[in-house]
């Protein structure tokens, strides 16, 4: 009988719980789907110093606002108290005689508030009643009192369990069950804590992102965006995530960047519901594969000793997601303007090369004579790519110069006050130089170096960092600023070279002009009184031409010499009609001096140039009785010319070719 009694209960629970799942089962289900709200902690405080509030004995005093933004709380005739405090400290209101009703209120307003939790104790015949405003405490609703406890009481203040729409102020105030006479009336509280409803109560069905799969190239970005249905869902918050962030990283706007090469996910989520939508990315790098030139540089022929420019010159620099203009960061070599003559100009960028052709001329060179300076002067900078960077100093005094009298110092971000200094040492020869750089420059560099070291404290400068040459304590000589305002990467400094208003002193080279006649300590330093090159010029380094012009008599005798000697006057088989044309165009355009030294010098490479330029005229007046045209056609010309430029590039290794690279001597 037992036993039946058992079963025909089972019988009887699972019927109704068949009821319940075609009628009120159904109707709870749905409830359940659709209330995803959570209650949490809106805030919580135990009015303590750290939060903001300060401790005091006094009040009965005006109202006082305490804590920090935006969680404040509003007292009257109250403090924050360490004295009989129930964890100290604890918020403590006082009543008087006559005196305004104490109270505490919350300065900020909570939306969708549930409830508050506080502890309290309170004196004879005192009790706390709470209330709580939607109007930004205009008015307060009917109060709940909480009856007076001797002790340490938590109590649980429910405004409303599905959460208060709108926004909520909440105020303790203290009651007087009986009459406060004689001594004060105190009520204590702590350890507050205001919850509120978070979350959807319409609940979240899908999201999904504009797109499944992607392919970038490093360093594209693109903007994911999500939808979130339905669109009355009252929480679509979603977060982003990446599984992969060595490859592209994704901001909590959606927006991903391509950092490196290979596959990623990136994936959103939604808050409410946890509902997720992902996205594959395949990253591909960029590669260069070719540069070209697209605009040619402005100038392409230049006068002996001229500053070399590229200004003008952009390339096409061709990679596998596309092609972009460049018109800085490559670097020119086999260019020497010291040099007469057809030279190919190498472009260089991101490992690929191009090339262009210029010449230099003796026409309307600048040639100067040489003279003494006052004193000792900075002739180059060099601010290049990692440690390729250095100082020369440069003597033209006169005199040799005993450099331990010298030092330099480095003032970095265009600070006033010098910091890292380097004494120099050693006896400079007159019209020799000095070169300082860092262990770690290129092979050019410190080919011509005559002081470095792994640290260079002084010479590893930037662009916005002051060079200062000084004599004992005296500032001589500056390169830079010390105004004391950090100009960024770089100053931006005057400039009227090739057409140029401003110039940069970032990633550039700087040589002193030869007009200059002694060191110049005016900061910010004088600008024009240099030539500046492009990021990687280091052909100028290891000598300094002094005298007022681009180059000295000395040094354009030389350089036709080599002409002569090496250059096209080397390649005249067959064309000595041609070279004999050239070279006495050449001569012509040389300063008087020149022609002097390289008529007169008895300097074995002048004595063999002339003997050349005499067996040309010898030959060539040979040949015209014959018939042989004395002046060659246009195209001829630069057709030997273009033959010409393997044995001008290789001048460097020719023992005449002393002048260039070398400490300059004047004749």
């Amino acid at each position: 009988m037992k036993l039946t009694k058992t079963l025909w209960t089972k019988l009887i629970t699972i019927g109704l719980g068949a009821t319940m799942a075609l009628g009120v089962g159904l109707t709870a289900s749905k409830v359940a789907e659709e209330v995803h709200a959570a209650e949490a902690i809106y805030h919580s405080t135990s009015f303590s110093t750290t939060e903001g509030f300060s401790t005091s004995s006094t009040y009965n005093a005006p109202r006082t606002n305490q804590g920090t933004s935006p969680y404040l709380w509003d007292f009257l005739n109250g403090t924050v108290s360490t004295t009989n405090a129930i964890t100290s400290p604890s918020a403590h209101l006082r009543g008087y005689n006559g005196a305004q009703t104490p109270s505490l209120e919350t300065v900020f307003a909570v939306p969708n508030i549930t409830k508050v939790v506080f502890t309290y104790k309170s004196d004879t015949n005192i009790s706390v009643n709470l209330s709580y405003s939607t109007n930004n405490r205009s008015s307060w609703s009917t109060a709940t009192n909480f009856a007076r406890s001797s002790s340490a009481t938590t109590v649980t203040y429910t405004i409303n369990a599905g959460g208060l729409t709108g926004n909520t102020n909440v105020k303790w105030q203290m009651q007087n069950a009986g009459t406060a006479t004689g001594s004060s009336a105190e009520l204590i509280i702590d350890d507050v804590s205001i919850y509120h409803l978070v979350g959807s109560t319409t609940p979240v069905s899908s999201v999904s992102l504009n797109k499944s799969t992607s392919s970038l190239y490093v360093g594209d970005t693109e903007q994911l965006t999500a939808t979130v249905l339905p669109a009355d869902a009252s929480d679509k918050t979603v977060s982003w995530g990446t599984s992969n962030a060595n490859v592209v990283t994704v901001t909590s706007g959606g927006l991903v960047t391509a950092t490196g090469a290979g596959s990623a996910t990136v994936t959103v989520t939604t808050t409410d519901g946890g509902k997720t939508a992902t996205c594959s990315y395949t990253i591909t790098a960029v590669v260069l594969n070719s540069i070209s030139i697209k605009t040619p540089a402005t100038t392409t022929s230049f006068s002996l000793g001229q500053g070399f420019t590229s200004a003008g010159l952009v390339l096409n620099a061709v990679y596998n997601n596309g092609t972009i203009e460049v018109s800085s960061g490559y670097e020119i070599s086999g260019v020497n303007t010291d040099v007469l003559g057809a030279q190919t100009a190498t472009v260089t960028y991101g490992g690929k090369t191009t090339s262009y052709s210029i010449d230099v001329t003796n026409q309307n060179a600048n040639v100067g004579t040489s003279s003494a300076l006052s004193d000792l002067i900075i002739s180059e900078y060099i601010e290049g790519a990692s440690y390729n960077k250095a100082i020369e100093i440069f003597n033209g005094t006169g005199s040799s110069i005993n450099l331990s009298n010298y030092s330099l110092k480095l003032a970095t971000n265009g600070a006033q006050t010098w910091g890292n200094s380097l004494t120099l040492s050693g006896i400079l020869a007159n019209n020799d130089v000095y070169v300082l750089a860092h262990k770690s420059a290129a092979a050019d560099i410190l080919a011509v170096t005559d002081y470095s070291e792994e640290t260079a404290s002084v010479i590893n400068f930037n662009g916005d960092d002051s060079i200062g040459l000084f004599y004992g304590e005296n500032l001589i000589d500056i390169f830079g600023s010390i105004s004391g305002t950090d100009p960024g990467t770089s100053w931006v400094v005057p400039y009227y070279e090739s057409g140029e208003a401003t110039a940069t002193t970032h990633d550039k080279t700087w040589v002193r002009h030869s007009s200059v006649t002694g060191p110049n300590s005016t900061s910010p330093f004088a600008s024009t009184e240099w030539l500046v090159y492009d990021l990687g010029t280091h052909s100028y380094l290891g000598s300094h031409t002094s005298g007022g012009g681009d180059v000295t008599p000395a040094e354009q005798a030389t350089a036709f010499a080599n002409y002569v000697m090496t250059g096209i006057g080397n390649n005249a088989a067959g064309n000595c009609v041609v070279v004999k044309s050239e070279l006495d165009t050449e001569y012509g355009y040389m300063h008087a001096d020149a022609k002097t030294i390289f008529q007169t010098s008895s300097d074995s490479l002048f004595v063999n140039a002339r003997a050349r330029m005499t067996y040309l005229t010898n030959w060539v007046a040979a040949q015209s009785p014959a018939g042989v045209s004395a002046t060659p056609d246009h195209a001829t010309k630069n057709a030997l010319i273009a033959s010409a430029v393997i044995g001008i590039l290789g001048l460097t290794t020719v023992s005449g070719f002393y002048f260039l690279k070398k400490k300059k001597e004047t004749f």
